[in-house]
């Protein structure tokens, strides 16, 4: 698993228990700062962008998985905002 994926998932679950807005906020920043990580630790310039949205993709999985684990208790609802916004910054080619 990359690391990175599981640093963004620690971030954004601190994020549970504050207002919605201030999730999706927080999330689309985690979202920005682990992308361009991912791109500036991508060695050929070429495959930067295909990186981030590689990297992206897996994220959105391993959200996803939080959502089903979650089911039906508080934490699943968080997941399904933090997935969202990852939806909606992603576009639909990224959502299977």
């Amino acid at each position: 698993m990359d690391e990175r994926i599981d640093a963004f998932l620690k971030d954004v679950q601190e994020l549970e228990g504050v207002p919605a807005s201030a999730i999706r906020d927080g999330v689309r920043s985690y979202l920005a700062i682990y992308e361009n990580l991912v791109r500036d630790t991508e060695p050929d310039p070429k495959s930067r962008e295909e990186a981030a949205r590689d990297w992206r993709k897996l994220c959105r999985r391993r959200v996803a998985e939080e959502v089903a684990k979650n089911a039906g208790a508080p934490a699943g609802e968080h997941w399904k905002v933090v997935l969202s916004v990852i939806d909606s910054a992603s576009g639909p080619s990224l959502q299977s």
